[in-house]
């Protein structure tokens, strides 16, 4: 249920900013499949497993989409989005690692990853990721470069409780309590270490709210509520080709962001 949201986050991109290396090339054609395959919610090639045999092979294919990532990040980024994405990618092997390697982890997981077979329930949560992406997008091309890095701060966010409360709705009917709480803990240990590197003092909606420019921010929060009503056209089917062209940006203002902080 997890990769549901690594992905979100990468705090985890068709338009993407990067090496003119034929090798990169390709591993921008395979990173959306990569992507997709990852974050379970539409992905019609990766069946939710419904059993420990299910679930090893599906941690097999985990590890190889992951590694797809890796190696896209290692041969293509530059060297400040190259740091974020890598401590994202970093963290979701630990993740996995633990997910996979013990009978009672890959039970839990089990257990909470039941809601999402129910696919003709999950359009709030759907709602969260496409909104998320909305946001990205819409700081790519209309934020100036010195406050990017804080805006996508503060659309994690938002995105990260909008999943929260959608999941608890959604979920709690099917699987009872305890999975928002499962993915609440996955989220924070997959964010954490990029959002102190990253987000300075932006590390809660609360000093989003206070903080960032009301402009920014008051457009920001509109789109992470509907971005088709907040006139957002969606291009990206995952976050993570998303935050690919939006973290290319940051190399530019990385030097400038600490005047932000």
């Amino acid at each position: 249920m997890i990769k549901l949201i690594s992905t979100i986050f990468l705090i985890s991109l068709g338009f993407v900013t990067i090496s003119a290396d034929p090798d990169c090339t390709k591993a921008e054609e395979m990173l959306e499949s990569c992507g997709m395959h990852l974050a379970l919610l539409e992905d019609s090639e990766i069946p939710i497993p419904t059993n420990d045999a299910e679930m090893i092979d599906h941690c097999g294919k985990m590890f190889s989409n992951l590694d797809c990532i890796r190696d896209f990040n290692k041969k293509c980024l530059k060297p400040f989005p190259k740091t974020l994405f890598g401590m994202f990618g970093h963290d979701l092997k630990k993740i996995f690692k633990h997910r996979c390697e013990q009978p009672e982890h890959r039970a839990e997981f089990l257990k909470h990853v039941e809601c999402l077979r129910h696919r003709d329930k999950l359009g709030p949560i759907i709602s969260c990721k496409t909104n998320f992406i909305g946001q990205l997008e819409w700081i790519t091309g209309n934020v100036a470069k010195p406050e990017q890095t804080v805006a996508s701060c503060c659309a994690f966010h938002q995105a990260h409780q909008c999943f929260s409360e959608k999941i608890e709705e959604v979920c709690h009917p099917i699987t009872g309590s305890g999975t928002k709480e499962y993915i609440d803990e996955v989220i924070e240990s997959t964010a954490t270490e990029a959002i102190d590197y990253a987000c300075g003092k932006y590390k809660t909606l609360d000093h989003c709210h206070e903080f960032l420019d009301k402009s920014i921010w008051d457009k920001l929060f509109e789109i992470g509520k509907d971005a088709a009503a907040a006139g957002v056209t969606i291009h990206h089917r995952t976050t993570i080709t998303a935050m690919v062209e939006l973290f290319n940006q940051f190399e530019g203002a990385r030097k400038r962001r600490s005047l932000l902080i």
